[in-house]
């Protein structure tokens, strides 16, 4: 679900990306995604919505076979910056076959 800047990402691993925004309040120099409020380049930016995105991640999580997944939490801006951050996670560590929380 998604695109590679949000939504849910499976490279074929057992890990899953979760990108749940693209939000950043930062203006870091060294930024490969040109995020944050002095970009040049960003049109929008995302905000999922928390169902459809751990809808999504059991999804996944179940045609994977629900062992030994890692959901990583990471943005093309700042994770910390999701509004209902602290509910992803609980949401995560109730999907079974997900064994690791991680973020970036």
């Amino acid at each position: 679900m998604g695109c590679i800047a949000f939504g849910v990402i499976d490279r074929g691993t057992n890990l899953l990306q979760i990108r749940p925004t693209t939000l950043c309040p930062l203006n870091c120099i060294f930024c490969s995604t040109d995020a944050g409020p002095k970009s040049r380049t960003r049109l929008a930016e995302y905000v999922v919505a928390l169902e459809p995105l751990l809808e999504w991640v059991d999804r996944v999580v179940e045609y994977k076979g629900r062992r030994g997944i890692e959901a990583h939490i990471d943005t093309v801006g700042e994770p910390a910056t999701y509004p209902r951050l602290i509910e992803l996670i609980q949401g995560l560590r109730e999907i079974e076959g997900v064994e690791t929380i991680s973020m970036q």
